[in-house]
């Protein structure tokens, strides 16, 4: 729990999932996608709350003696998926997040929601939200935390910029929804052309950490466009050609630190290079 001067945040109770789907209603309609969420209240409790939980959320609530924005308490009749007398307006914004994994860093969280109601806006609610999940995720030991927001939402891009969010541009947002996921899922495989017929699919095991690494090495490698060699104990390549060779499985060094793409840093036991992509 953590107490601001005239605000609480606190986790999310069952209590406060009218409050939070009414919310989660006002995003939709700021991103203009009123009519996209289709939670229903069932599956909030089920998710957030049930046995197995999908994720976790904080809310801000206004302290006792302090009171609603008038133009809060008009906005309140608006109709919306609960209704009025079951929602608590002082409730005034909510965090919603959950955890994920990097292949390449491990542990990670994942904001999917982040809402201050208009009339709060401006009173550093949101930075204090956000830092509340930075703090969640050093606890459970992660290495990053991500979010996404709309190209348009100046404010938000911001208040991200601020606390030292980086924006990611050469990443697109890729989804699967309803019938296409279901259609998908139920279609059968063309093999035409592929190995599928030859090969089995399982459930990885512990057994397969070291050619996962590697696989997940050899990927990272292949995206590659600029590359630093670290020395003797990094990894690493420095142009094409050991590009080639590294994907290849030529683990020998001899060609990491020459050429006339590298450049060796004295005194610091690196060279870097670029890596030509032709």
């Amino acid at each position: 729990v953590q107490e601001m001067e005239n605000v609480l945040i606190r986790p999310a109770s069952p209590e406060d999932a009218p409050s939070i789907l009414w919310m989660i209603q006002l995003i939709a309609e700021y991103e203009k996608e009123p009519y996209e969420p289709k939670l229903t209240r069932k599956e909030f409790l089920r998710d957030g709350f049930g046995e197995e939980k999908y994720f976790s959320a904080l809310v801000v609530e206004l302290k006792t003696g302090i009171p609603l924005v008038e133009e809060e308490r008009r906005n309140s009749s608006t109709e919306m998926p609960s209704s009025s007398m079951e929602r608590n307006e002082r409730l005034i914004g909510y965090v919603l997040y959950f955890s994920r994994y990097s292949s390449w860093r491990g542990r990670m969280l994942h904001i999917e929601d982040l809402f201050v109601k208009e009339p709060y806006r401006g009173n550093g609610i949101g930075s204090q939200l956000m830092k509340e999940c930075a703090k969640v995720a050093m606890s459970r030991g992660c290495h990053r935390m991500s979010w996404e927001v709309l190209d348009w939402n100046v404010d938000a891009i911001r208040l991200y910029k601020r606390i030292g969010g980086t924006l990611v541009h050469d990443w697109l947002c890729v989804r699967l929804v309803e019938d296409d996921l279901k259609r998908f899922a139920a279609a059968e495989t063309n093999q035409t052309g592929t190995m599928l017929a030859d090969v089995m699919i399982r459930e990885a095991n512990a057994a397969d950490v070291p050619s996962l690494l590697w696989l997940r090495l050899r990927d990272a490698v292949a995206r590659a466009a600029t590359v630093c060699c670290t020395g003797v104990n990094g990894l690493w390549w420095r142009h094409y050609t050991g590009l080639k060779r590294m994907i290849s499985g030529d683990n020998s060094r001899d060609w990491l630190y020459k050429g006339p793409d590298a450049r060796t840093l004295h005194g610091s036991g690196a060279a870097r290079g670029h890596l030509a992509c032709q």
